[in-house]
């Protein structure tokens, strides 16, 4: 199975990842001083114990441009070989 092609921004330490707000500001000082280059769009998905939040932002933050996100998301995900070298 090929590897997907995924761009490393950054390093973000074991703390960071488990704290929600601090993963939210590493990703948005990334996005702020250029990481990632020009940014469009944005999708995020929030998990509480009350459901499930997405939101959509930036110049092209449509519903279907967002969903275009999360689709592609959930398909890297998807095809990512966890735990395999």
């Amino acid at each position: 199975m090929k590897r997907p092609d995924l761009k490393v921004v950054g390093t973000i330490e074991p703390s960071a990842r488990v704290d929600p707000v601090k993963m939210l500001r590493r990703i948005a000082d990334d996005v702020e001083d250029g990481g990632f280059g020009d940014v469009t769009t944005i999708a995020i998905a929030i998990a509480t114990d009350s459901g499930i939040y997405t939101y959509g932002g930036g110049r092209d933050s449509s519903i279907p441009h967002a969903g275009y996100l999360f689709a592609v998301a959930a398909n890297r995900l998807a095809n990512i070989p966890w735990g395999s070298e």
